[in-house]
């Protein structure tokens, strides 16, 4: 009588597909400065350990270098594919910087994780730098992921130029100058009306 139900998560059990592992950095423009800020999961399958080493949270385009979080000890991987660089950029260290330590620099072939990192976990770090700009520090705007275990997991870093227009829905200050305008005149016509009358 249950049969039909075994068979049916015996087949189930048969479409389980592998979990995709993603971290991604988000370099922005936030009014003087520079921020790079990432989160995610980046699963270690498919890299080889090249064992431990360090990072300090720095960004470096024109080899493909970005490192977040403290400055520190990490376990280094190699394996993963993808653009030689994202912009023109010589190497620059960040003002200030917290969460994990992690990075990826192309030119090396180096994926770092903190030392101990467990496999498919997640991580998140930020890096800013002070007093410059995307031109400033020579990044190209545009998305660019490194891959391994294509297309399963990978590691982006979009970099989002400063014109980038406020999503759908989301007014842009001027726009919200102008609107509490018109309903401050709307009031204020609506309260003389009252008086005159």
């Amino acid at each position: 009588m249950h049969r039909p139900l075994l068979i049916i998560a015996a087949f189930a059990g048969l479409s389980v597909s592998s979990a995709r592992a993603e971290f991604i950095v988000n370099i922005t423009q936030v009014g003087n400065n520079v921020i790079a800020s990432g989160s995610g999961t980046i699963d270690l399958t498919g890299l080889t350990d090249l064992g431990p080493g360090d990072a300090s949270p720095s960004v470096a385009p024109r080899v493909g270098l970005i490192a977040l979080g403290v400055a520190g000890d990490t376990e280094i991987y190699t394996g993963f594919t993808g653009p030689s660089s994202f912009g023109s950029g010589a190497v620059t260290h960040a003002t200030t910087a917290a969460g994990d330590t992690v990075g990826i620099d192309d030119d090396t072939n180096y994926l770092a994780v903190p030392p101990g990192f467990v496999s498919g976990g997640s991580l998140s770090g930020t890096a800013t730098f002070d007093n410059t700009t995307l031109a400033g520090l020579g990044l190209t705007p545009g998305q660019y992921v490194y891959s391994w275990n294509t297309p399963d997991d990978s590691f982006v870093v979009n970099v989002v130029p400063s014109t980038t227009p406020p999503p759908v829905g989301v007014p842009e200050p001027a726009s919200l100058a102008l609107l509490g305008g018109s309903l401050l005149g709307c009031c204020l016509v609506r309260r003389r009306r009252r008086t005159e009358g």
